[in-house]
């Protein structure tokens, strides 16, 4: 996921899916009437969330905090512009990097996660609700180490702790299973519904 000196095991705080990591991030940096700089198109509940919030979404560059999907963008699949996240990455504010789809993509591209990049200022986002199972709402989030206190008194308010028994569930799994041959085995599952991987891998 990302270079061992950059992120260790107490850097990753377990959230109750995606969503939950992307509210406490927003909460933790931003205030009612802050703009959100997002792709034209972009995760139909993340902007929700940004309303509920009393947020403004933009597509400017030029806002209080971006919010992308580097890897594999929702609701099109589409990647991001390598030009817009030059300029996101350029413009000092606070990034939202949702991955929750990047380890289902399926044409032999593996960019490097944009924490690496600026990881004093970059709130990385996953889950397994897209490559596993979405009812096991277990996601996590990789917050700037500078915020990390913040996002945690934020988690323990919201819900004290992500379930357990699902999180007891998931490790008895992956410590059975092959988790890397299933994602193989989605991606190739994905390409092969793709109109447009042409040709695709096997």
């Amino acid at each position: 996921m990302c270079s061992s000196d950059l992120v260790n095991a107490d850097d990753v705080i377990v959230t109750s899916g995606a969503q939950q990591a992307i509210a406490l991030a927003i909460d933790a940096v931003l205030t009612r009437d802050d703009r959100v700089s997002v792709d034209a198109e972009s995760y139909p509940a993340a902007l929700d969330l940004f309303r509920a919030r009393g947020l403004v979404s933009t597509t400017s560059i030029a806002a209080s905090l971006a919010y992308v999907m580097p890897g594999v963008g929702n609701p099109r699949g589409a990647v991001v512009a390598p030009e817009r996240l030059r300029a996101i990455l350029e413009s000092g504010a606070p990034i939202i990097a949702d991955e929750a789809y990047s380890e289902l993509r399926f044409d032999g591209v593996v960019a490097p996660p944009l924490v690496i990049e600026a990881p004093e200022r970059t709130f990385h986002v996953g889950t397994f609700s897209k490559t596993l199972c979405p009812g096991f709402r277990i996601g996590w989030l990789i917050a700037p180490r500078a915020r990390r206190a913040d996002v945690l008194r934020l988690k323990a308010g919201a819900d004290l702790q992500a379930n357990s028994l699902s999180q007891s569930i998931l490790a008895d799994m992956v410590g059975r299973w092959d988790y890397d041959a299933h994602l193989a085995r989605a991606r190739r599952v994905y390409a092969r519904r793709s109109p447009t991987c042409r040709p695709c891998p096997r």
